[in-house]
């Protein structure tokens, strides 16, 4: 019986001795998973990447128009007061263009009235010219009339002449009287006074033909002097008219005023039964729907950006975010801050809510590229030797890997060398690591 109870015993101090030993293990066990850092990882995969350049801005009036008159004109009605929204098109004001029209309306009889005379007077000398020239005409077969009486003449001398001649030889041989001579003397000298006559009645001729001529020439300059003047005259009641026309450039034919675009009201210098100044805007509209966005940005990033690229805009008072585009940019820099100007178009629809002077962030994408390996900025360290990142192996030892970086994005790095797709990289809980750190393995949490 006693030796029954000392196996009993010895049973009991086994078990107790083998359940500590299995507790001991647990223990072991549970402190190893507790001295292993938690992390977090994802793996490492290609993907694109733009680098980006951030900015400060503010929210400017994209378009802003003012009100002009050419006229000095009376304001009989004004409809709106500094504040008002308007539309394009609506009526801002009424203006008293009665003396305006009414001068319009003379300076256009005066032209009409002026032209009819010209036309008269044109006419009139150009049947004058006509009947000159028709005169002309028909003295033209006078003149060869008297050339050919001439050379008549001219003959008739010559053969007298000769008969003198004839009967001066025969009268030296006893063969004609001096009676016969002295009566040939006397025709040529009737032959002479023939051809004096004759060149008398050419000359005559002649000198009504250049009389005519003359009056011709005087005709066709007077219609010419008649042209320069109406023209002159054209052109000045032309330049006249065309100033009057002008200063009612923006004005209806009843007096309205309308608004260029739509928007509010921003300033007003029109008052009812004022009078309108030239040159000196009577309104000024800011559009509230087409603003744009103003930055100044370094001559660095100035060769990086070009009109038409896309930006990301950010407001946090307006709590508004979008994409906009760069429409302009200035080709000098600001004297004063050597920085360059840039505005940015806001898209139709993103403005709602937007006032100007509101700050902005604005994030320029100033180089990218496709395919490379792209991890969180955050899990790049950097030490004495350069940039490092921990992965983990199958059995979730860490190892501290060097890498060389490219392009920077929005919280994410270029890795040009120094990883492949698939790595185990640990994006959270890398500070606590070393090489060959035992790491544990945690689920992303939400938030983080």
């Amino acid at each position: 019986m006693k030796k029954s109870k000392k196996w009993s015993l010895a049973l009991v101090l086994a078990l107790l001795l083998l359940a500590g030993g299995c507790g001991q293990e647990e223990v072991q066990e549970e402190e190893s998973d507790e001295s292993a850092v938690a992390v977090e990882i994802q793996r490492v995969e290609r993907s694109s990447i733009a680098a980006e350049s951030t900015v400060s801005g503010q929210v400017a009036a994209g378009d802003q128009e003012s009100v002009f008159l050419a006229l000095s004109a009376q304001f009989k009605d004004v409809y709106v007061e500094v504040g008002d929204n308007v539309t394009a098109g609506q009526t801002l004001f009424t203006v008293d263009i009665s003396s305006t029209l009414d001068n319009i309306q003379t300076t256009k009889m005066s032209m009409a009235s002026a032209r009819k005379n010209y036309q008269d007077q044109s006419s009139l000398l150009s049947q004058q010219i006509q009947q000159a020239r028709d005169q002309l005409e028909k003295t033209k077969p006078q003149l060869e009339l008297a050339n050919s009486q001439l050379d008549q003449a001219n003959a008739q001398l010559a053969m007298a002449e000769k008969n003198l001649a004839d009967t001066q030889a025969l009268l030296a041989i006893g063969a004609a009287s001096q009676l016969e001579v002295d009566n040939a003397g006397m025709a040529v000298d009737n032959a002479k006074m023939g051809v004096q006559n004759a060149e008398i009645a050419v000359d005559s001729v002649k000198s009504g033909m250049d009389s005519a001529q003359l009056s011709i020439n005087n005709l066709v300059a007077s219609q010419n002097s008649a042209r320069e003047q109406y023209t002159l005259s054209e052109q000045n009641s032309q330049s006249t008219l065309n100033q009057l026309e002008a200063s009612l450039k923006g004005v209806d034919s009843k007096g309205n005023v309308a608004a260029p675009i739509s928007g509010t009201v921003i300033s007003l210098n029109a008052f009812k039964n004022g009078f309108s100044a030239p040159g000196s805007p009577m309104a000024t509209i800011e559009s509230t729907t087409d603003r744009e966005i103003t930055a100044s940005v370094s001559e660095a990033l100035v060769p990086k950006i070009h009109t038409g690229d896309r930006v990301n805009v950010k407001i946090e008072s307006a709590n508004a975010e979008f994409q906009g585009t760069i429409s302009d940019m200035e080709s000098s820099a600001n004297p004063a801050t050597h920085l360059y100007g840039v505005t940015i178009s806001i898209p139709a629809g993103q403005g709602a809510g937007l006032l100007a002077g509101m700050f902005a962030e604005i994030t320029f994408f100033t180089d990218s590229q496709s395919n490379v390996v792209v991890i969180p900025t955050e899990a790049i360290q950097t030490g004495v030797d350069g940039s490092y990142v921990y992965v983990l192996d199958s059995d979730n030892i860490a190892h501290r890997v060097s890498v060389e970086t490219g392009l920077v994005g929005d919280g994410v790095t270029e890795v040009t060398s120094g990883l492949a797709e698939g790595d185990a990289l640990v994006t959270v809980g890398q500070f606590y690591l070393s090489e060959g750190t035992q790491a544990r393995v945690v689920p992303h949490q939400q938030g983080d």
